[in-house]
């Protein structure tokens, strides 16, 4: 995942917090990514540095989205990328960036065992 603005390239990463894998993945709707929610998972996705967008992910991702969607317009990028970059963003976290309840259930008890008062 990456993105081009103004000839320099930024490799994206899947964000570190599951919830807000989450709430990108929520953010998609009927498998359409509005430039809102592709600008956001661009923003979320962006590694730490000085050329990050200086946004800050407040839990609102049509908010964050329009934030960092004009902070990369200014910067020069182009629509088309950021979508393309928020595409790719958002599929790499819906195919292998997302824990379902039986994984995180597993994880939480990886002996099967069932919960403490479940009897």
């Amino acid at each position: 995942m990456q993105i081009t603005i103004n000839g320099a390239t930024t490799l994206l990463a899947l964000p570190r917090s599951a919830t807000i894998r989450w709430e990108l993945a929520a953010a998609v709707r009927d498998g359409e990514v509005s430039l809102r929610t592709a600008a956001a998972a661009v923003g979320i996705c962006w590694p730490s540095g000085a050329a990050k967008p200086p946004s800050r992910y407040r839990g609102d991702v049509a908010d964050y989205g329009a934030r960092v969607a004009d902070e990369l317009l200014e910067r020069g990028a182009k629509v088309s990328d950021i979508v393309s970059a928020g595409a790719a963003c958002i599929e790499a976290i819906l195919t292998d960036g997302l824990v379902g309840l039986s994984e995180a259930k597993d994880a939480a008890d990886p002996t099967g065992a069932p919960a403490e008062g479940s009897l």
